[in-house]
């Protein structure tokens, strides 16, 4: 009764052919299986390093605003992105799938 439509993401939105969905609490059910049985030694020290890391970035306040300026009639600010951790990249290179739609 649904398809899953792509966007250009690589996720999906859900879309009814037939009929109309049903509103109210609880009446529809998303199940998922995917990824893998047990988890690869590398992928699993990778997501404990990348928790790490958001951890401290969390705990010293080290959110994306890093300084900040304010003076008469203006002001300003610094921002800084987290980026993934290079070590945790190359620990996941082997199971990164590219997409092609």
């Amino acid at each position: 009764d649904y398809v899953i439509l792509p966007d250009e993401m690589g996720l999906g939105r859900v879309k009814k052919v037939t009929g109309t969905w049903i509103v109210g609490p609880a009446v529809i059910k998303v199940t998922y299986q995917g990824g893998y049985a047990t988890i690869p030694e590398p992928v699993n020290r990778a997501a404990l390093r990348l928790m790490s890391q958001m951890w401290t970035v969390a705990e010293r306040h080290w959110d994306a605003q890093t300084s900040e300026a304010i003076q008469a009639g203006g002001g300003s600010s610094t921002m800084v992105e987290h980026k993934m951790p290079p070590d945790v990249v190359e620990l996941l290179r082997p199971w990164k799938r590219v997409r092609f739609f």
